[in-house]
């Protein structure tokens, strides 16, 4: 008999709770029903366990795509926020720059004044970490400096690019035409001069899932002197 074969096909397998239930699942079918009725409830209880067995791993595959996918929606968004973060940043930094040139170009205002107004005007920067002059500067993460410079066409040729027509204040500013002064605008002569203001900030820029890079932020500002 054909159930005969089952359940000693079964019974091959050794000993164990699903064999034993197969068995006794046989046995109680064909004893009852007949070997059809018994041949057809192996073969649902078969396809039945098929499915379940497709199911699970159907689940696990499902499982591994989500967490690939999660990650790489969770990276774009964390970029996306990561960017408007640190465009806002640059835009702080040429207000900041900008500012500071439009004071700067008074002939009354000092080199104390500028640094003041420049960081009070920047954002998302504590402007407390921005040093007086980039001379020495040492790019640490979080920290900046504010360069200020005069500028002045001495020759009449169109252009600053001259030796000694773009002169960077530290604590003072010096000049070819006056000594030293702390006004980088109350110079003799101020005609035709300009005052450029750059204020430099090194960031770190958090992306989760990625990486942590550094870059040199900068904003700057040009007025000519009044």
């Amino acid at each position: 008999m054909f159930l005969v074969r089952i359940a000693d096909l079964l019974k091959a397998k050794g000993p164990s709770e699903d064999t034993d239930r197969g068995v006794q699942c046989v046995d109680a079918r064909a004893a009852r029903f007949g070997e059809g009725e018994a041949l057809l409830t192996v073969f649902i209880e078969g396809e039945r366990r098929l499915k379940l067995s497709r199911l699970h791993q159907d689940r696990g595959a499902s499982a591994v795509e989500f967490a690939i996918i999660a990650s790489l929606l969770l990276m774009i968004l964390f970029g996306t926020i990561t960017f408007g973060i640190v465009f806002n940043r640059f835009q702080g930094l040429q207000a900041g720059g900008r500012e500071g040139a439009r004071l700067a170009s008074l002939t009354q205002t000092t080199l104390d004044q500028v640094r003041d107004r420049v960081r009070s005007s920047v954002s998302i920067i504590n402007g407390s970490n921005l040093q007086d002059y980039c001379t020495g500067w040492s790019a640490a993460v979080e920290t900046g400096c504010i360069l200020i410079q005069t500028k002045q066409d001495g020759d009449n040729d169109g252009d600053t690019t001259d030796a000694n027509e773009v002169q960077t204040c530290d604590a003072s500013c010096p000049s070819t035409n006056s000594s030293g002064t702390t006004a980088p605008c109350n110079s003799v002569p101020s005609q035709g001069r300009s005052i450029y203001v750059e204020v430099r900030y090194r960031l770190r820029i958090d992306i989760p899932l990625w990486a942590s890079p550094q870059m040199t932020a900068s904003g700057a500002g040009e007025f000519n002197c009044e």
